[in-house]
């Protein structure tokens, strides 16, 4: 009502016709074709279901690489499960954890990443056992590798030439899962 009010006010200082502008009317609508109310519950209803169906799954797999990693652990005690030692077996650290300048903007930066340089093709180890979760492209990464270790630990072995493992594989600490490359976001 006070912004009829106003409005009004404006028409009559603008000296506007009253019926153009008549403030206390709906103003003409359009558009496609709209859904009724019982429709959109329907399908609202529908997309809740298929989510509940979703999480069932995502629980489900979740039991299931509980278990496998379960296994993994009792079947490769020891030194297999805990991370130590470099991805590479030959080359230097390129760059640390932290703060450094990026290399493409020249800006200060926090690196939350530990980079190897070496010849392009060379083996790219795991650094522990553990399932593989991701094998493929990923944006920024470019090829990469992410293996999930017993305590939740991940690691990720990016910028990959290749990658010679699948989702779901069980890896052993010292074996290839990929090679030296320059993918992604990588000088």
């Amino acid at each position: 009502n006070r912004l009829n009010m106003v409005g009004e006010r404006l028409i009559d200082a603008a000296d506007l016709p009253a019926e153009q502008f008549n403030l206390r009317e709906e103003p003409p609508m359009g558009g496609p074709t709209q859904t009724t109310t019982e429709q959109s519950l329907f399908a609202v209803s529908e997309v809740l279901e298929r989510m509940s169906a979703l999480e069932q799954d995502l629980q489900h797999e979740q039991s299931r690489f509980s278990l496998l990693e379960s296994l993994d652990l009792n079947h490769h005690i020891g030194s297999n499960s805990q991370l130590s030692g470099r991805p590479v077996l030959a080359g230097y650290m390129s760059s640390p954890f932290g703060v450094r300048t990026d290399p493409f903007t020249g800006e200060p930066a926090i690196h939350q990443g530990v980079d190897f340089a070496g010849e392009e093709g060379s083996a790219v180890i795991a650094t522990a056992g553990g399932i593989v979760t991701w094998a493929g492209e990923r944006f920024g990464y470019g090829r990469m590798v992410e293996i999930e270790h017993a305590g939740g630990y991940r690691t990720r072995y990016a910028h990959a030439k290749s990658v010679s493992v699948q989702i779901g594989q069980l890896v052993d600490k010292g074996q290839q899962i990929a090679t030296i490359g320059n993918t992604g976001r990588s000088t």
